[in-house]
């Protein structure tokens, strides 16, 4: 199934885009420019409010308004796409300034136009630095996946044998789930997709659950068994429904197929 870009309509209604941002799993807004106007953000989600600072009802629509967008390669790429015609412009930023600390991704893609704004396009903003921000008290942060945030392979495998080596540990009372994504043909598994996996996934987990990202398009999990094999089965199935839906992304909308598999844990004798 190949992916369907998201080309709002001129007839679209003004909720119906808003869902559109809304569903993103990063910070995106919707920017526009009137004939001989400044450029206005039409709308945007709520990331993008929290890491910008925006309100409207305070600042007003203004692109100029907004210090995050006002600075550097943001500013002068978005000139650039409404000026220069471009249809996709995409860059890294890593001084630390504008975005976050660390590296980060912006995006801009142009959208169709409207008689009011026929100039328009949808900017995504990527802090990958941020992921990990939530949980860097828990462990060293190279023991991090940079992208998702989660656990990576070394930092799950040390927990295993943590498990392992307890004195009270017992066959088959924890259980190791793999889970991984297979992109549609022709699609590549984007940054923004993992990491919306990353968080369905987390969302369908207990208490003490531990999710890991053990390698390029796979995720792990340890998980304690209470009622034996059942407890694993279910969880795999909850798993199945949580990535079953289509990953709404920036420019595009990906169905991405996934195995999931369980084994219990036991004690190498």
């Amino acid at each position: 199934m190949k992916a369907q870009p998201l080309r709002p309509a001129q007839s679209e209604a003004p909720s119906e885009g808003q869902e559109l941002l809304d569903g993103l799993p990063i910070p995106a807004a919707e920017l526009g420019r009137a004939p001989g106007g400044p450029a206005l953000i039409l709308r945007a989600n709520d990331s993008f409010r929290s890491l910008s600072s925006y309100d409207e009802r305070l600042r007003g629509p203004l692109v100029a308004d907004v210090p995050l967008l006002e600075r550097g390669q943001i500013r002068d790429a978005l000139r650039g796409m409404f000026d220069g015609g471009a249809s996709v412009h995409q860059f890294e930023m890593s001084d630390g300034e504008t975005i976050g600390r660390g590296e980060s991704v912006v995006r801009l893609a142009r959208l169709t136009g409207t008689p009011d704004f026929p100039d328009r396009c949808l900017l995504t903003l990527l802090d990958r630095s941020a992921q990990a921000a939530p949980e860097r008290s828990f462990r060293p942060e190279q023991a991090r996946d940079r992208l998702t945030g989660l656990p990576n392979r070394r930092a799950f495998e040390e927990r295993v044998g943590e498990v392992l080596g307890h004195p009270n540990f017992e066959d088959t009372s924890h259980a190791l789930l793999s889970v991984r994504l297979v992109a549609p043909a022709e699609q590549a598994l984007a940054d923004e997709l993992l990491i919306a996996a990353a968080g369905r996934l987390l969302s369908a987990l207990r208490a003490g659950d531990l999710l890991a990202r053990s390698g390029q398009a796979s995720f792990a999990i340890l998980m304690r068994l209470e009622r034996g094999q059942p407890d694993a089965m279910e969880l795999a199935e909850r798993l199945g429904v949580v990535l079953a839906a289509p990953f709404r992304l920036s420019v595009s909308e990906v169905a991405a197929a996934s195995a999931v598999e369980f084994a219990p844990l036991r004690a190498i004798t």
